[in-house]
């Protein structure tokens, strides 16, 4: 897959599963020589700055703060974790924010 096709394929299953909590996607990186190589942030939750970055056939998700990335998953890239990826950045996004801040703003 193209890292063009692939940025508009993982932004929009993204999108269908976070709905309103995801905005301001910054695609960081975008190519194809010598090897796919894209990197994507995005807000999360209004809490998180979450990284994206796919290096050859693995998809890294990680928190940026501080200048930090904080490592949450690493999962080979296929189109059946490309489905599934999005659940299980949400699981363990929603592990490290306080649940009276998600309920105070309807997530």
């Amino acid at each position: 897959m193209r890292s063009d096709d692939l940025e508009d394929f993982l932004i929009e299953k993204l999108d269908e599963h976070f709905k309103d909590a995801v905005k301001d996607y910054v695609v960081k990186e975008s190519t194809d020589n010598p090897f796919l190589q894209l990197t994507i942030e995005m807000t999360l939750y209004n809490y998180f700055v979450v990284r994206v970055a796919i290096e050859k056939n693995t998809m890294f998700f990680s928190i940026v703060q501080s200048g930090f990335q904080l490592q949450l998953l690493k999962v080979p890239l296929s189109d059946s974790e490309l489905r599934v990826a999005p659940a299980a950045l949400d699981q363990e996004v929603r592990l490290r924010i306080p649940d009276k801040y998600l309920q105070a703003k309807g997530w």
